[in-house]
């Protein structure tokens, strides 16, 4: 089985560790990295999905280019639904994220 590589980063310590044991505690999934403050680049052989922390008052706006020069993508984390946090819904979120499901 091809375990999804989840990356963590920018987000309170105890948080971070929380939402690592949930991905520890699922045999499809591993942390391949983590990051703690700053700036941080990530290689897409790195990871399948990021998990980040938002602060409330961020103005973050994420913005991918596909590497082959054929389109963009713009997102607005505010304006994105949310929902309460459990861990079955963080589990959900990554499969969903990674496009895989159970």
């Amino acid at each position: 089985m091809e375990r999804l590589r989840i990356f963590v980063g920018n987000m309170p310590r105890l948080l971070r560790d929380i939402v690592e044991e949930i991905v520890r505690s699922q045999p499809d999934m591993e942390i391949t990295a983590q990051h703690e403050e700053g700036a941080f680049r990530i290689e897409p052989h790195q990871a399948d999905v990021v998990i980040l922390g938002e602060h409330a008052d961020a103005k973050l706006k994420i913005a991918t280019v596909a590497n082959d020069e054929r389109g963009a993508n713009l997102v607005d984390p505010r304006r994105l639904s949310t929902v309460e946090l459990s861990p079955q819904v963080l589990v959900a979120a990554i499969r969903a994220a990674a496009g895989k499901t159970h």
